[in-house]
């Protein structure tokens, strides 16, 4: 208690003597300018480099830094009494007094011994350099070989924001608004985290057992500590391009760690007043097939009618397609869903999902699952998923064959879903996309819901849905589904199955080329609107076939007399259009063509005599019309 008297006393008194001196803070010449040599001395604060204001000088054998620059970086704020020319420090606590000239400072009215006296150069309180980091209870560690002085204080020192109200910032070259500045924290440029990861497509969330920002994008996991300031990429720390920090009650992350983890494009530009990220379009997964022109082609007979293989419910989220006022005229409304009732233990599914955000600002759509039953449990297992998105127009390169060629080679990655079971009446939500203005966004996810525990049948409701406002719950929205978009017929609708098989016709060798119209509306519309569940709400056929797989059997036989090669080629009948294909041979993804462009899926040396069945299975990845050809034919 008397200690605590001392120490608010002294205080008073410096405040008194600070508002008698004006409150001016400076110091003076006292005629040692040109005495003192200066020196280079390497200075680190908390891990930081520092550059002081003026440089270090050698008084006497000993090193002399600038107390006002570096006091102020470390957070403690600096008084200066020009009538006693003497220096006083305050943080929390502690407060430090020191004279001009003099080999004594005083710390809470205890004096200290300084190893060579306070002095003033070139208009700057000069104080050996130990004294400056151990005087507030830090540590210096001294390299003599690098000149280079570590300070280690045992407080956090906070960085000197500067904020900046008036600069526009940019994503893909779409604008950004966020109720956030970008600020310039110790030269270094950061951004408000969570907004900005949102607007590139990242899926973020908080995980509250960690106390950190999780922030997922393109299967890279970023993690922010929010208390440590810390970071880590799929498990392994990194060290940031400058320091993460709170500012307003938001986590703010270096400009630069957006191109560190995620590949970014990034440009802070002070004259034009903007910032840019560009997102750096991922490669593809899967090997691309060459093309060949082939001129128009031989003209495609219709595939044999296929047949339904397995009973994965297919489930297609594609109209309205593009969302914008005309067809979501509600805050928040689902876009589609499918009502399971069924006597089976478990289902498995697969959700395929097109849109546009027509608006001029962000929407956000998910995927939930609501558990209707009263009697048992419901768990999802395995969910996985991708989705990927483009504002570029390049709709089948960006986001067609990206979820396409993961789909048909197995290797959509797992959702981290933070609760997996649902008791009745629970509703879970399985994964979600922030989409912003302009955005084309495609997502394709496979799991299996079963019963977990409890009686009765399976009874649940898995809905994709959209809002426009951020803080809307998802899980929320259960209203019927929007009214079809009859303007622009893109598909809509659920089914039982999620894969066809057809085998065509003996090809004989040697004999002129033959190819078969798959997607062509007439013989494999097995995906139609009256086959659909929930018709009720109104369904368009998928006769493209999206997010499903088409198998395709073709039977060869060479009774030439000699050996020959047969090639299996696709070629689009409309517009233009590609997929992902598997082989034999393994996985491919076809280019993107047009009706005089093909490209070879299968190439085969048939033997005389020798009958063979070639199979290849397809995932289209979208295409301005179709149908696609088959186009198989003799090499020699």
């Amino acid at each position: 208690m008397k200690g605590t008297k001392k120490i608010l006393t002294f205080t008073i008194l410096i405040i008194m003597i600070f508002n008698i001196s004006g409150g001016k803070v400076f110091a003076q010449n006292n005629g040692q300018q040109n005495k003192n040599p200066e020196t280079q001395v390497n200075i680190i604060i908390n891990g930081e480099r520092f550059q002081p204001s003026t440089q270090p000088i050698i008084e006497n054998g000993r090193i002399l830094v600038p107390l006002r620059s570096l006091f102020e970086a470390m957070g403690i704020k600096v008084n200066w009494n020009a009538v006693e020319k003497t220096v006083y420090a305050f943080r929390e606590n502690t407060a430090i007094q020191i004279a001009i000239n003099s080999d004594k400072a005083f710390i809470n009215e205890e004096s200290v011994q300084l190893d060579q006296p306070a002095i003033i150069y070139r208009d700057s309180t000069y104080v050996p350099l130990r004294f400056i980091g151990e005087a507030f209870g830090g540590h210096v560690k001294w390299d003599s070989n690098t000149r280079t002085a570590e300070i280690t204080t045992n407080f956090v020192v906070e960085p000197k924001v500067q904020e900046f109200t008036n600069m526009n910032i940019y994503v893909d070259k779409k604008i950004v608004n966020i109720p956030f500045n970008p600020v310039i924290a110790n030269g270094i440029g950061l951004l408000p985290a969570e907004p900005i990861l949102k607007h590139m497509g990242a899926k973020i969330y908080r995980d509250y057992m960690t106390g950190e920002i999780v922030a997922i994008k393109n299967e890279t996991e970023l993690r922010i500590s929010i208390g440590e300031k810390t970071a880590t990429v799929n498990g392994n720390s990194i060290q940031p391009v400058g320091k993460i920090i709170e500012y307003k009650e938001t986590i703010y992350i270096p400009v630069k760690l957006l191109e560190q983890v995620f590949n970014a494009t990034t440009a802070w530009n002070a004259a034009t007043k903007e910032i840019n990220i560009h997102n750096k379009q991922i490669a593809f997964v899967l090997p691309i097939l060459p093309k060949e022109f082939i001129g128009g082609g031989v003209v495609p007979k219709n595939v044999p009618e296929p047949i339904p293989v397995g009973n994965t419910r297919l489930m297609v989220s594609d109209n309205p397609e593009k969302i914008s006022e005309r067809t979501l005229p509600y805050d928040s409304a689902t876009l589609w869903q499918d009502l399971v009732k069924s006597d089976e233990d478990s289902i498995d599914h697969i959700v395929f999902g097109y849109h546009e955000n027509g608006f001029y600002e962000p929407i956000t759509i998910g995927i939930t699952i609501e558990n209707l039953s009263t009697t048992n449990e419901i768990e999802v297992v395995l969910p996985r998923g991708i989705a990927r998105s483009t504002s570029r127009g390049w709709a089948i390169y960006d986001v067609g064959l990206k979820v396409a060629e993961l789909g048909i080679s197995n290797k959509l990655p797992i959702i981290p879903m933070r609760k997996t079971v649902m008791k009745p009446g629970e509703t879970l939500l399985m994964d979600d996309f922030y989409v912003s203005s302009g955005n084309l966004i495609e997502f394709q996810h496979e799991f299996k819901v079963k019963k977990k525990s409890g009686t009765g049948e399976l009874d649940y409701i898995i809905r994709t849905v959209v809002s426009q406002n951020d803080n809307t719950n998802l899980m929320a929205i259960k209203e019927f589904p929007l009214p079809l978009d009859l303007d622009n017929k893109h598909p809509r609708g659920t089914w039982d199955f999620a894969m066809i098989e057809t085998e065509l016709p003996l090809y004989e060798a040697g004999t002129y080329q033959t190819a078969y119209s798959v997607s062509n509306k007439v013989t494999d519309n097995l995906f139609s609107a009256e086959s659909s569940f929930g018709k009720e709400y109104g369904t368009i056929g998928n006769i493209g076939h999206y997010g499903a797989t088409y198998r395709i059997k073709i039977p060869v036989a060479n009774n030439t007399g000699k050996t020959k090669i047969i090639k299996i080629r696709l070629n689009p009948r409309g517009g233009r259009c590609a997929a992902a294909v598997k082989t034999d041979a393994g996985f491919f993804i076809t280019p993107e063509m047009n009706s005089e462009e093909a490209t070879t899926i299968i190439e085969y040396t048939l033997e005389d005599g020798e009958e063979k069945t070639l199979e290849f299975e397809m995932m289209n990845a979208g295409g301005s019309s179709l149908p696609i050809a088959v186009n198989i034919i003799t090499e020699n």
